[in-house]
């Protein structure tokens, strides 16, 4: 019999899990493993209709494990069903795993006080999940670019205004997810 489909430590169809987009890949795990799997997605959110993805994943066909595309998008569901084949025994089939995304955030702080030890003391756009995709640009009143980087380089750093003076500056952030077609826009105040 096939057991609940369980990604690492946590039950993908608790509420609360929830993977992001450019992160690590999500593998979801069968307790069955004696047989051969074979995996299915839901077409378009359509959880009545499946398709066959062991073509498509990266996985082989007589794995417990799923890793999840690298293309999920934000405020998404995938659902995903395991169907367990042992010998002429007929097929058991899994609960379904809707694996969740996490929600899509657009706020931009806009003051930065670079040198203190307050909250703005360097610009937190962390929550946004900027990809590896994305792209941040910072010009100057002028129009000229002072700061650029790949939206995941705020994972793990905090940009505090590399040194510029204090002033008025403008960002420009793209996503390039495939969903949020607008960037977004916005000035950012440098105190010092």
């Amino acid at each position: 019999m096939v057991g609940k489909a369980t990604v690492f430590d946590k039950v993908l169809d608790d509420s609360n899990a929830e993977i992001c987009p450019d992160e690590p890949s999500t593998e979801i795990k069968l307790d069955e493993s004696r047989g051969v799997i074979q995996w299915y997605e839901a077409l378009k959110n359509d959880t009545s209709l499946y398709i066959e993805i062991n073509a498509n994943a990266i996985l082989s066909a007589n794995t417990q494990t799923l890793t999840t595309p690298d293309d999920l998008l934000f405020e998404h569901i995938k659902y995903y069903k395991a169907k367990v084949k042992n010998g002429v025994c007929p097929a058991v089939i899994s609960n379904i795993v809707p694996v969740r995304t996490c929600k899509l955030y657009d706020f931009v702080p806009n003051a930065l006080t670079p040198g203190t030890n307050n909250q703005n003391s360097f610009w937190d756009i962390a929550k946004l999940k900027l990809s590896s995709r994305s792209t941040v640009t910072v010009f100057n009143r002028y129009g000229i670019e002072v700061f650029s980087q790949k939206g995941d380089y705020f994972k793990t750093n905090n940009w505090e205004g590399d040194g510029l003076p204090a002033g008025t500056y403008y960002y420009i952030i793209e996503r390039n997810d495939g969903i949020n077609k607008e960037p977004i826009k916005g000035d950012l105040t440098i105190m010092r």
